[in-house]
């Protein structure tokens, strides 16, 4: 059960505390027929992921347009809506229509009760708290992708990578979005060269790969993302 990182107790299920809204049932048909398009699900789903925002839908179907149907377990950090209960999940629902059979699980700091539909499961978790993500995912499988797309803080990036790389799978991609706010300073970001911020993770994490310190088989560098891959092995 969902750990509450404010009061240290399991969480009461959603489902049972809130109603759920009811999903565009219109668009989660159109999003299968348009399964294979990932720009094109973020752009139905109104994530920001997509062209017409930060535009990191190229990047992330370069990588895993080949292994879509291989694909059996997502993890997302941020579900979206802020403060909002029944806000948020369009990533979550791109995720889903994109990758046919895996299951979609969202963490995010505010309860949510959004409709979940099939193979979406939404878990409140603290990133910045490493035994707070550790309950929230006990049962979970290992997941063939991570996204950080959670707070933004260069101290909780750090702190979900070292506590969640471990739970990716061998081959699987864990991404590293929105790293302008590594030059933040309300995020922890300062001057390029500062430390504590996704950049200089990224710069931990290049080192990590040549002196072989973790199971890194590369890194992918584009504008504002970073996608690292585990080895296969």
């Amino acid at each position: 059960m969902p750990y509450d990182p404010g009061v240290g107790r399991p969480l009461q299920p959603l489902a049972e505390r809130f109603p759920r809204p009811a999903v565009n049932r219109g668009k989660h048909w159109l999003g299968i027929a348009l399964s294979w398009n990932l720009d094109a699900l973020a752009r139905l789903w109104g994530t920001d992921k997509s062209s017409t925002g930060h535009a990191y839908t190229a990047g992330y179907a370069a990588h895993l347009g080949a292994r879509r149907w291989r694909v059996r377990s997502v993890l997302e950090i941020g579900v979206g809506g802020y403060l909002t209960p029944d806000l948020g999940g369009e990533s979550m629902r791109m995720w889903r229509n994109y990758f046919p059979r895996a299951h979609i699980y969202g963490i995010d700091l505010e309860p949510k009760r959004l409709d979940t539909t099939e193979r979406m499961t939404i878990l409140q978790a603290d990133q910045s708290d490493p035994e707070s993500l550790r309950a929230a995912l006990t049962g979970c499988p290992p997941f063939d992708l991570v996204v950080d797309d959670g707070s933004h803080v260069g101290a909780h990036v750090i702190t979900a990578f070292e506590t969640l790389f471990e739970r990716v799978a061998p081959g699987g991609l864990y991404a590293i979005e929105d790293l302008w706010a590594s030059y933040e300073p309300y995020y922890g970001g300062g001057p390029p060269g500062i430390d504590g911020t996704g950049v200089a993770l990224a710069r931990t994490l290049l080192d990590d790969l040549n002196l072989r310190r973790r199971p890194i088989a590369a890194i992918h560098a584009y504008e504002q993302l970073l996608i690292v891959q585990k080895c296969a092995a």
